[in-house]
């Protein structure tokens, strides 16, 4: 795991692919959707709550006062699941927080694995020339 392993140890490091990269990016995707769609959710509870709250007001409802016990209740109701759901968007929102930051993690390990190769590669490419089997022979 990115978060544990070491950049001293070659052992301890754990090898990463631009392909952990894009899974990490889809999770970060699903948060999104997920959020968009409790935002959405929340939106339409509002308004119904709103909705029903204003019938209570209107002297042309005729049962305005039979259900506003009924309706107060799902106006709460209402209030209720609204508050948790901005809870689980705001639960979401640090999991995008955590999401992105392991994903810059990953990415600085994949970029420093690739310099790693690099300068293995500049090396042997050096160790060639020098003894006499480089591409000049």
């Amino acid at each position: 795991m990115a978060l544990y392993g070491s950049q001293e140890s070659k052992l301890s490091r754990q090898e990463y692919k631009p392909l952990d990269i894009q899974r990490i990016q889809l999770m970060k995707e699903e948060v999104s959707q997920a959020t968009f769609l409790l935002e959405s959710n929340a939106d339409v509870m509002t308004a119904l709550r709103e909705y029903y709250v204003k019938l209570l007001e209107n002297e042309d409802f005729p049962l305005r006062i039979d259900c506003r016990k009924d309706i107060q209740n799902f106006a709460v109701d209402m209030e209720s699941n609204i508050i948790r759901i901005k809870m689980q968007m705001r639960r979401l929102g640090l999991l995008a927080e955590i999401i992105n930051d392991r994903k810059n993690l990953v990415r600085s390990r994949v970029i420093q694995a690739a310099n790693d190769i690099s300068d293995v590669l500049r090396w042997l490419s050096i160790f060639r020339i020098r003894s006499g089997k480089g591409p000049s022979s």
